[in-house]
């Protein structure tokens, strides 16, 4: 179980009713593959989106609203299995039809082919950065912002390279990656992170564990197919969804909360905060699907009920990625002493570390030195103690790491 009390209550949650797509899909998917239970989770709901693809949708302004998910798995390589918790996915989506899941590689001209001819689907980039490393060759340049643009689903966009001219509508494709922090935060560029690439990913990290499987088990075979024949029934669904009176209310309400919340936070924050916002109208409508799909089908509403799940699960989302931006997203040579400092005091806790050491080790210039404690001060994001040193009639400093409320 994750280490958030929210997130455990909507798993929890999601096991009611037992014959649901996405309770069906927990139990199958950590049965045969022992990577971190909420990883498998999400999984699920960019499988849902990819099934419905542009064929559910709901309005927003001019705008119509289609359920993609763009997923990024972060954890240490090789014991979480990250690749492994993809695979399932990808097996699943195949059996229902090779269809939905496009090719890895691609020039610009054969990209915009696939997506003129199928606008939704699903990309399976098992890693992530080199993904990214793909989009930075010369001869792919343009292909990001491409990406990025046709996120937002426009209803038409023109394209023409060379002689050739291509014309995508209404796009909506899910990507599926994984990576490991260390190697992610190594090739992510500030460009990345402020032109409006990065932010329009989901990033989920967590090391949550069920157990550790030397040998795998072999797949329920009957649990598949019954994912095989909900996964069909959901991509045979078409048409508009609406939210309810209550869920349209709740929604304003979560609205108003998250204005004060942007007003005040990091600029890099608000960037990725307005595209959770976003990701909280997809998962009510995944939710909304993924619990009953029949029932979604007999009214193509979204109830109130799977808009505060989607809210608990996005201020999940939230709390992990405040921390990954705070501590891990460093561009500047401020930020860098800041996450170096941090990391010595937290490696050193619960006993603390002196200030000497501290600036023994971290090799900054005093006065560089003491600008980063003040701003961690300042954030409180350590304590300082006064230990008496034995044989000593004075007392040192300690600093201590200060863990943060989500």
């Amino acid at each position: 179980m994750s280490d958030n009390p929210h997130l455990n209550q909507i798993l929890e949650d999601l096991r009611s009713p037992k014959s649901s797509f996405l309770q069906l899909y927990l139990d199958y998917s950590t049965q045969v593959c022992d990577a971190p239970p909420v990883f498998h989770q999400f999984i699920s709901y960019a499988i849902i989106a990819t099934a419905l693809g542009n064929k559910v949708w709901f309005q927003f302004g001019d705008q119509r609203i289609f359920p993609h998910l763009w997923l990024i798995l972060l954890a240490p390589s090789s014991l979480y299995h990250k690749s492994s918790a993809l695979g399932v996915g990808h097996r699943l989506l195949n059996r229902v039809t090779e269809d939905l899941v496009y090719p890895t590689e691609f020039s610009p001209e054969e990209l915009l082919r696939i997506l003129q001819d199928q606008p939704s689907g699903a990309f399976f980039f098992y890693e992530f950065m080199s993904f990214a490393t793909y989009l930075e060759r010369d001869y792919m340049l343009g292909t990001k912002g491409l990406f990025t643009e046709l996120f937002d689903s426009p209803p038409y966009r023109k394209r023409k390279i060379r002689k050739e001219s291509f014309v995508v509508r209404y796009p909506s494709f899910s990507i599926f990656s994984a990576t490991t922090t260390d190697w992610f935060l190594e090739k992510a560029r500030e460009r990345d992170l402020f032109g409006g690439w990065l932010p329009r990913f989901i990033f989920l990290a967590d090391t949550q564990q069920l157990r550790q499987d030397e040998f795998p088990p072999p797949p329920d075979m009957i649990k598949q197919n019954a994912l095989v024949k909900k996964l069909h029934f959901i991509s045979e669904l078409k048409g508009e969804a609406h939210f309810t009176a209550d869920a349209h209310k709740l929604y304003k309400q979560l609205y108003r909360q998250f204005v004060v919340k942007a007003t005040t936070a990091d600029p890099t924050l608000v960037a990725f905060y307005t595209r959770l916002q976003m990701y909280l109208l997809k998962l009510a409508l995944i939710l909304e699907v993924g619990n009953d799909p029949r029932r979604f089908a007999s009214s193509f509403a979204i109830t109130s009920h799977s808009v505060e799940a989607a809210h608990q699960l996005i201020s999940f989302l939230s709390s992990k990625l405040q921390r990954l931006i705070e501590e891990e997203f460093v561009f500047t040579r401020f930020a860098q002493a800041r996450k170096k400092v941090l990391n010595l005091i937290q490696s050193a806790s619960p006993v603390g570390i002196s200030r000497r050491d501290l600036l023994r080790k971290s090799r900054l210039s005093v006065r560089f030195f003491d600008d980063v404690l003040i701003a961690l001060n300042q954030e409180e994001r350590l304590e300082v103690k006064n230990i008496k040193v034995e044989g000593s009639r004075k007392f040192s400093k300690l600093y201590v790491y200060k863990l943060t409320q989500p």
